[in-house]
């Protein structure tokens, strides 16, 4: 348990175990550290607060979820794995993305042009489906009608 912000790279490299924060946290929460294979592949990181860019950059399992608002590229070349972010979660979440899920629930800035939109979805919401330039398996869900995606 972290009271306060955590820093950069919180929880880089976790395999196991739950990290949870009262506070804010910097970027790359859960990401893989660069020049590095060791990638988040398991545990729970929670975030009581905002954070910052590139969560879960990299990520192959595991679960990250952000209380707040998320800066740019979460999930970016994500290949599993869960990342919840209740508010806003900015540019081009997923963008490089294999596989895995990423829920933003209070809308985002822009969607990557290797997303698809799903058409007729009953709820309220807007779904995406693709990436790995449009080979990928990655699924995008947009609570929030609040998007200015393409």
């Amino acid at each position: 348990v972290i009271l306060g912000k955590a820093g950069k790279w919180l929880g880089a490299s976790m395999a196991g175990g739950i990290i949870e924060v009262y506070g804010s946290a910097d970027d790359f929460v859960g990401a893989q550290p660069f020049y590095t294979s060791s990638p988040m592949t398991g545990g729970r990181i929670l975030v009581h607060g905002d954070a910052g860019s590139f969560i879960g950059l990299g990520m192959r399992g595991g679960y990250i979820e952000i209380k707040g608002n998320a800066k740019d590229f979460v999930g970016l070349r994500m290949s599993g794995g869960t990342i919840v972010v209740h508010g806003f979660a900015g540019l081009y979440p997923g963008l490089e993305m294999v596989s895995g899920l990423i829920v933003a629930g209070g809308g985002v800035e822009a969607i990557s042009a290797g997303f698809s939109e799903l058409h007729d979805t009953a709820a309220d919401c807007r779904i995406f489906v693709g990436d790995v330039l449009a080979g990928g398996r990655g699924l995008i869900i947009v609570l929030s009608r609040a998007c200015s995606c393409s």
